[in-house]
């Protein structure tokens, strides 16, 4: 088994046409996401000693990433929908190919910088809807 170099995880975000065109989002220097799961504990009496769980049906996924402000046209596209709101769909691909697909909000977006360095931006995306998963 070989290992994944992280700097192949990427984001790309969706055009909004048909068929659909992703553009990678740049300059991102750290990209993580997190699958969220919740469980519901259905233990009682019956189920003895032993936890019993079953699947609370909420599920979301959660991308953070940051990088350095390159002003692409990717990332005003996540601007205009982080200012004004609305759903666009986002790619998150591993590099093997793997990605996780679908709609998501910009939750939170952040840009700075200090006198002797880039500017930076952080970026939030929160799961609208069902996500995809496709293994290339």
């Amino acid at each position: 088994m070989t290992t994944q170099d992280g700097a192949d995880i990427v984001i790309k975000i969706g055009d909004g046409q048909t068929p659909e065109n992703f553009t990678l989002v740049g300059g991102l220097r750290v990209v993580q996401m997190a699958l969220s799961n919740p469980l519901l504990s259905a233990s009682n009496r019956a189920t003895g000693a032993w936890r019993q769980l079953q699947d609370a049906g909420v599920r979301s996924l959660s991308i953070q990433a940051s990088g350095i402000f390159t002003d692409s046209q990717a990332e005003e596209l996540v601007r205009q929908h982080a200012f004004g709101g609305g759903l666009a769909n986002y790619q998150f691909v591993f590099g093997n190919g793997d990605h996780f697909e679908g709609a998501f909000c910009v939750a939170g977006y952040e840009r700075g910088g200090n006198q002797d360095n880039a500017e930076t931006y952080q970026l939030a995306l929160e799961s609208a809807g069902q996500i995809d998963f496709t293994k290339d």
